[in-house]
């Protein structure tokens, strides 16, 4: 009994199939089967195509939309299509963070920087776009360590700025360090941060050491070298400890092509809630003011033509001009935003972390309406990329490499000094060979 009804469905089958072949119309069915098969698989075919083949630069996104989140430990980015995401988030870099927070981009030079505070380090990575897609080239690599990194920003000239929790103080990175960081010409371990104060110590010590009268030396016996600092000394350049009256508790900040913008999490109706000073400090330097005062706690800051734009704790977006005045008031409605950051055009977007959505709005000085841009849980930092304000992506449509035009103009701006040779003199080396 039981071995007949296992073989039943069998059975079953044998006899349907006897029937089809007496049947008259057996012919008519493999063929309709025949002609099934190969539709199936010519619209497979057509699908493939479409997915997989090349598109050219004009067939791209205009914008891509960089978001980091901390609750999921990642960075994704959605392809802009009139400032709104055209379709779900999609994995940047999805390990290897701990609790990414501030996120921005160097569009010049394709390079994206993460604040992981988790990790206490600024990571950065090299940003390629293939087929209209963007990638991360290779593994992270160090640049800043051992600090409590929130926010950060890409300046004009390839440099960093930085807000450490564990100094409440803002540090810079220059170009020049970053490109020896890049070419492993020191490592991150080496740096050595130092306040101003501690900088013009050192150099009036040095100074007044070389003035003082050298005695005389035995040639049998010469004096042994000065000792050379132990690690590549970066600027501090603003704390806590030495500007009491400027900064309590760094929060976010922008810059301009002039000017740092940075803010204060705690104090800032007394002290100022969005700081203005010079990106670059020389003799002549203007003091740093405050251009805003309205609110103790600042989150994100960024700076647009139309002026500055700042979150809050308080669910508030502001904006004030450059040389200050009464802040306007942007939107009052969201739950805890974050990260704010300008498009290059005419768009502001805000990150709302409890919301888990993105925002878009108008960059102007005036009450706007929130349309949403995308979603994405835990949505804090935010970094926008653009064809037009990255000329390497136009450079090498297909693989989206940094083109040679490219990288000759920016690699040769730190200048000779590095090993004795300019990037410029070196990259030609390189080519010849």
């Amino acid at each position: 009994a039981v071995a007949s009804q296992a073989a039943a469905p069998a059975l079953r089958r044998r006899r349907f199939l006897k029937q089809i072949d007496k049947s008259p119309s057996r012919g008519h069915i493999l063929k309709a089967m025949r002609v099934l098969a190969v539709l199936v698989a010519i619209v497979a075919a057509t699908l493939r195509r479409k997915h997989h083949r090349e598109l050219t630069v004009e067939e791209w996104p205009d914008e891509f939309l960089f978001i980091s989140s901390p609750a999921e430990k990642k960075v994704v980015w959605v392809p802009l299509k009139n400032y709104v995401g055209s379709r779900n988030a999609q994995p940047l870099i999805d390990a290897g963070l701990n609790n990414p927070r501030g996120i921005a981009v160097d569009a010049d030079r394709g390079i994206l920087y993460i604040a992981d505070e988790g990790a206490g380090k600024v990571l950065r990575y090299k940003l390629r776009i293939v087929n209209g897609e963007p990638r991360v080239m290779a593994s992270q690599s160090v640049v800043l360590q051992d600090v409590s990194p929130t926010w950060l920003t890409v300046a004009k000239d390839g440099g960093l700025f930085v807000t450490d929790k564990l100094t409440a103080s803002i540090v810079h990175l220059d170009a020049c360090t970053l490109r020896q960081l890049e070419h492993e010409e020191i490592e991150a371990a080496s740096l050595v941060i130092q306040s101003e104060m501690e900088a013009d110590a050192a150099r009036r010590a040095e100074e007044a050491r070389k003035s003082q009268p050298q005695p005389e030396t035995n040639p049998l016996n010469p004096p042994s070298p000065p000792q050379e600092p132990n690690g590549t000394f970066i600027a501090s350049v603003y704390s806590r400890d030495v500007q009491s009256d400027l900064l309590q508790s760094p929060s976010g900040l922008a810059t301009d092509t002039a000017n740092l913008y940075f803010s204060n999490a705690a104090g800032g109706t007394t002290i100022g809630s969005v700081i203005r000073a010079a990106a670059q400090k020389t003799g002549d330097t203007p003091n740093p003011e405050a251009i805003a005062s309205n609110t103790d706690t600042v989150v994100g800051v960024a700076a647009a033509p139309a002026g500055i734009f700042y979150t809050t704790s308080a669910k508030n977006v502001y904006a004030v001009r450059r040389v200050g005045g009464p802040p306007v008031t942007i939107a009052d409605t969201l739950e805890s935003p974050q990260a704010i950051v300008w498009n290059n055009d005419n768009t502001m977007f805000v990150a709302d972390s409890t919301a888990n959505t993105v925002f878009s709005f108008p960059a102007i000085l005036e009450p706007g309406t929130l349309r949403r841009a995308t979603e994405l849980h835990d949505a804090t930092g935010l970094a926008v990329l653009t064809k037009l304000s990255a000329p390497w992506i136009v450079d090498n449509a297909v693989t989206g490499e940094f083109g040679l035009s490219s990288m000759v103009n920016k690699e040769f701006e730190c200048g000779a000094g590095f090993g004795g040779q300019s990037y410029y003199a070196r990259f030609l080396e390189y080519w010849r060979r």
